[in-house]
């Protein structure tokens, strides 16, 4: 990871103030927020600032190069994220790209701080290439799901959800 942080800036008051703006350049990383991305390459912008040992105001931009989603290709991924000052979610938004041939739109939002983290995804995949979602090369066809998924990070038994997909080609069965 590089960072590029032309401005941080910290008050030693008692609440020990720090604002700061740059980016994370990620060269190549692998993450896993709950889905292997594996080859990450890409830019964070950020800025924020941090008080009283809390995240204040939080917000920036995600572009991706290119990286791998539970091993199918993925590139020029790009959304917007914002934490506002007091609100303990984090909200990434306009989320858009390609992922297995087809274009992907969502968005997220997953609570960060003290609590148990609680998540909910709203994705939807578009003619994407049914031989690289299902892995299997004798497929010809498109594929198109949505799904909505909400639950606590640390309890699984607490997700809950619903989706649609259509699958459509010749020699499918």
């Amino acid at each position: 990871l590089g960072f590029n942080l032309p401005q941080v800036l910290y008050s030693s008051n008692d609440t020990g103030d720090l604002q700061f703006h740059g980016a994370i350049l990620i060269p190549s990383a692998d993450l896993n927020p709950g889905v292997p991305m594996t080859s990450v390459k890409g830019t964070v912008n950020l800025k924020g600032h941090y008080s009283n040992n809390q995240l204040g105001d939080f917000a920036g931009d995600i572009a991706i190069d290119s990286m791998k989603v539970a091993g199918r290709d993925a590139d020029t991924v790009k959304a917007a994220f914002s934490k506002p000052q007091g609100d303990p979610n984090l909200h990434i938004k306009s989320i858009q790209g390609n992922l297995a041939g087809g274009a992907v739109a969502g968005d997220a939002t997953v609570s960060i701080g003290p609590t148990t983290p609680h998540y909910a995804v709203n994705m939807v995949l578009r003619n994407a290439d049914i031989q690289q979602v299902a892995g299997d090369q004798s497929l010809n066809g498109k594929f198109t799901a949505s799904l909505e998924l909400e639950g606590d990070a640390n309890d699984p038994k607490s997700r809950i959800g619903r989706g649609d997909v259509l699958a459509s080609g010749k020699d499918m069965y």
